[in-house]
């Protein structure tokens, strides 16, 4: 025990099937080192211990490890031992996860991770590019063993912060791929305004529903060139008619379902500009576009493949809001095949 790679104890271990039962790098090691008893902590659950489990283990006095964190949750566990790394999605402007519930099961046998907005999060971020940095931080590095890539799921707004994330990543050594539905990627200039011109009014729109307080200025906050449409009768209009739509206001529901800090973390996306803090990029990895004809008609879907020129883009039948959920199997089967093997 005082010198345990010294001995001819050694060689009870050689074994292959006695190596698969203790330290991988035991024999590597010269001497015993005493921060491998710490090493348990870094370890990140697959998945959440049952309530039975974490009873049984405070009983007899052990320490557990800490759940993930409140922003990262399963949408889609896997059924039994995972067959490889799972898949993480990435919210739409309302910060929420409600799109993915229908296609997450269809995504992935290894199961779906999703990541939600919080103002905790959002809290001295002054662009997308830092937000997507406080999101990798979430993502648990033991779930990606073995050079697995990190496959990244972005909707919508979330496109953009999927983006940088994937740039992140690669600027860390870590393989990506990378899915964008229906969003744009790689910072504001050049796209549509958000939201058809009333992102602005949006944001304040849920301020007034959720009685938020203003911003420090008492105006809402401005989107620059992106901004909102408002400035005419005929803009009022317009945007009271949006506001109406089924799509709204089953948005403006989810919200107010979802309480006060998820509303005041969907105002802060909705005005959080989409600029290059710090030099990233371009995105190397597989990247795969699923798109409406909506979003190519506005424009969206010709920018995004000009600045990813080597996106593979598939077109899919819904509107914006709805072909999240309603075409979910052909974003599925698109999802399915691809990256397609290279050839030998």
């Amino acid at each position: 025990m005082a010198n345990p790679y010294e001995t001819s104890a050694i060689q009870s271990i050689e074994a292959a099937e006695s190596k698969s039962t203790t330290d991988q790098k035991l024999l590597k090691r010269k001497a015993i080192e005493p921060r491998q008893a710490e090493k348990w902590r870094e370890v990140q659950l697959p998945q959440p211990l049952l309530e039975t489990t974490k009873a049984l283990a405070a009983g007899h006095g052990y320490e557990l490890l800490p759940d993930l964190t409140p922003e990262l949750s399963w949408i889609a566990q896997p059924e039994g031992a995972p067959a490889g790394a799972p898949t993480v999605c990435i919210h739409d402007f309302t910060g929420l996860l409600w799109g993915f519930r229908a296609l997450a099961p269809l995504l992935s046998t290894s199961g779906c991770l999703g990541i939600h907005a919080s103002t905790r999060l959002l809290d001295g971020c002054a662009c997308m590019q830092e937000l997507a940095a406080q999101y990798v931080q979430l993502l648990p590095k033991g779930l990606w063993k073995g050079g697995a890539p990190v496959r990244l799921v972005g909707y919508s707004l979330g496109c953009r912060v999927a983006y940088w994330m994937a740039c992140l990543l690669e600027a860390e050594g870590r393989p990506v791929e990378l899915v964008l539905l229906d969003g744009p990627a790689a910072g504001d200039d050049g796209y549509p305004p958000r939201m058809g011109g009333y992102a602005s009014e949006v944001a304040e729109e849920i301020r007034l529903n959720m009685g938020l307080a203003p911003p420090p200025d008492g105006r809402p906050a401005s989107l620059g060139p992106q901004g909102g449409g408002a400035g005419s009768a005929a803009q009022a209009m317009q945007f009271a008619v949006m506001k109406r739509s089924g799509s709204f206001r089953m948005l403006f529901t989810l919200l107010e379902d979802a309480g006060e800090d998820a509303a005041a973390a969907a105002v802060r996306l909705i005005e959080l500009p989409d600029r290059v803090a710090e030099p990233l990029g371009p995105v190397r990895a597989p990247v795969l576009f699923v798109h409406t004809e909506q979003i190519r008609e506005n424009g969206t879907a010709g920018v995004l493949l000009e600045r990813v020129p080597h996106a593979t883009a598939v077109k899919v039948p819904g509107d914006h809001f709805s072909f999240i959920t309603k075409s979910a199997t052909q974003i599925a089967e698109a999802v399915a095949g691809w990256p397609s093997p290279s050839p030998a």
